[in-house]
């Protein structure tokens, strides 16, 4: 069973989140998601990541 992400933004409001959120990652993105197939982010970190996810899926990027 899929689940769908509980994420109310408009389309645009998530690119913004979206974008604000992969910038703010340490190291870059590239080596951020390299640490997050890896599983070794902080408790944090994989917040981060679980919103840069959903709201990748939700504007079609994932």
């Amino acid at each position: 069973m899929m689940v769908a992400p509980l994420v109310w933004y408009e389309p645009e409001e998530a690119l913004e989140k979206l974008k604000l959120l992969e910038e703010s990652v340490e190291d870059g993105i590239e080596r951020f998601e390299e640490r997050a197939c890896a599983y070794d982010l902080s408790p944090k970190e994989a917040a981060v990541w679980q919103d840069i996810r959903e709201l990748r899926w939700l504007v079609g990027r994932d």
